[in-house]
């Protein structure tokens, strides 16, 4: 369930944003109900990017948490950024769903719904809860005291 700030917990059993859904049980993503291939570093990355909706995720942070200690080169989380808008139907020039910080990182930007809970196959939904996403153009601002 989201806190009252809208954090996501730590491992919903579902993300949905768009017309996207991602399984966390099945490691599944569709789009608008097809399934979409995505490589297990790609699927990472998503799912990295999904626990930390809303915050900037350094390229270093992805890099260590997706391939670990291994010796790559940005390259290989460039191309499975590439690969993730190609699934999601993003456009890197009016994101939707990832933005790229120059030099910095990615943040994923879009209003998510999740269900939290184990599901056995055919049972009902567990509750969806929805977590805005607050965007970098509008910063929130705390209240001004009386």
């Amino acid at each position: 369930m989201a806190d009252a700030t809208g954090h996501v917990p730590a491992d919903p059993a579902i993300y949905r944003f768009g017309d996207v859904c991602v399984d966390t049980q099945a490691c599944l993503v569709t789009r608008a109900g097809e399934p979409q291939p995505l490589e297990p570093k790609a699927y990472a990355v998503l799912i990295t990017l999904l626990r930390h909706a809303g915050e900037l995720v350094p390229r270093e942070t992805l890099l260590d948490a997706v391939w670990g200690h291994r010796h790559v080169t940005p390259g290989v989380l460039t191309r499975s950024i590439a690969q993730l808008r190609h699934a999601l139907g993003d456009d890197p020039h009016v994101p939707r769903y990832i933005r790229t910080r120059h030099a910095l990182g990615y943040s994923f930007v879009a209003t998510l719904e999740f269900e939290v809970g184990d599901r056995a196959p055919g049972s009902p939904a567990a509750p969806a809860w929805t977590a805005p996403v607050a965007s970098p153009a509008s910063p929130v601002t705390p209240p001004v005291p009386a």
